[in-house]
């Protein structure tokens, strides 16, 4: 189907792609359900800054923002700053693409995943599980002494926000107010876990990591937004 105003054939077109149909329909033919393969991460686009911030040539690939523990690609070892590049032998050159190519692979199949970590170049053996149920995850507010740094004032993450989110430590952000925390995009309620590959345990480990950083290049941030990590670049 074309949906357009005009009732012309120029506009958005809705179509499902003919291996997908024949996916399903062998599936539900053989077994009656269709089951997807989840590899257990949140992934991200992967911008000119966040390239350059992870050392890469161009912006291309997946970039891992969070990697469920009991998931496949947590058992693999994929880790959050983690790239993949390539999935089961097809190159992954925007993070849209890899959704469709994991949903593919039948449960329990064992495929090869390229990924960038540290400016190397892994390749990881994972085993695709089925796509279970999506858990809600609830939100909280930072009660503790605000500190600013970096244009943003933040606060030691309380124990119970950091176990609702399964989270080890962090900083809340509590207010945004000037550069360069305004420019990366950080918000009221982000918890801050890493910066640089730094994990940030605390509000004096964020201070010396931020002064430590060099000047004028992108530095990613990973932080906890809703629920799902994202990571930022911070100049």
């Amino acid at each position: 189907q074309i949906f357009t105003r005009s009732g012309g054939f120029m506009g958005l077109s809705f179509a499902i792609p003919t291996n997908l149909v024949m996916n399903v329909a062998d599936q539900l033919r053989t077994d009656g359900v269709v089951r997807r393969g989840w590899l257990g991460v949140l992934i991200q686009e992967v911008n000119r800054d966040l390239a350059l911030s992870f050392g890469l040539d161009k912006p291309m690939g997946a970039l891992i923002a969070q990697a469920s523990a009991t998931g496949p690609a947590g058992k693999a070892g994929i880790q959050p700053g983690d790239i993949i590049v390539r999935f089961n032998g097809r190159e992954v050159e925007r993070s849209s693409a890899l959704p469709p190519m994991v949903g593919l692979v039948q449960p329990g199949e064992t495929v090869p995943v390229e990924l960038v970590r540290d400016g190397r170049v892994l390749t990881l053996d994972v085993t695709i599980e089925e796509l279970p149920d999506a858990p809600e995850i609830a939100s909280s507010r930072a009660q503790s002494s605000a500190t600013t740094v970096a244009g943003m004032v933040v606060e030691q993450a309380p124990s119970e926000l950091l176990q609702e989110l399964g989270l080890q430590s962090g900083v809340v952000v509590t207010d945004v107010s000037d550069d360069p925390a305004r420019a990366a995009g950080l918000r009221q309620g982000d918890v801050i876990t890493q910066i640089g590959g730094a994990e940030i345990d605390g509000v004096r480990t964020l201070r010396d990591v931020i002064e430590s950083l060099p000047r004028d290049r992108p530095i990613p941030v990973l932080v906890v937004r809703g629920g799902n990590s994202t990571f930022l670049t911070l100049r």
